[in-house]
């Protein structure tokens, strides 16, 4: 299983709103998309992981929720292996 190298400090320098608005607003905007990556990435390795769903018997069997809507309560459900 590989691990997700993830740098030491934040991979956006922190900005002043008061001083520099406008480089505030793109330096968040850097971080969401940064952040997404991160959770797609992380998303597809789940699912890699748990591609394979040959079973000796059905106690093996698993339904794991996957992600959060917005309003509460996984996005998705995935189906696994013990």
């Amino acid at each position: 299983m590989g691990s997700v190298a993830r740098p030491a400090g934040p991979l956006v320098e922190q900005i002043d709103p008061q001083k520099d608005p406008v480089g505030a607003v793109q330096a968040y905007r850097q971080q969401q998309s940064t952040d997404l990556t991160d959770v797609s990435r992380l998303r597809a390795e789940v699912l890699r992981l748990t591609r394979d769903k040959s079973a000796d018997n059905v106690q093996q069997c698993l339904v794991l929720p996957l992600g959060s809507k917005p309003c509460g309560g996984p996005a998705e459900y995935i189906n696994s292996i013990n």
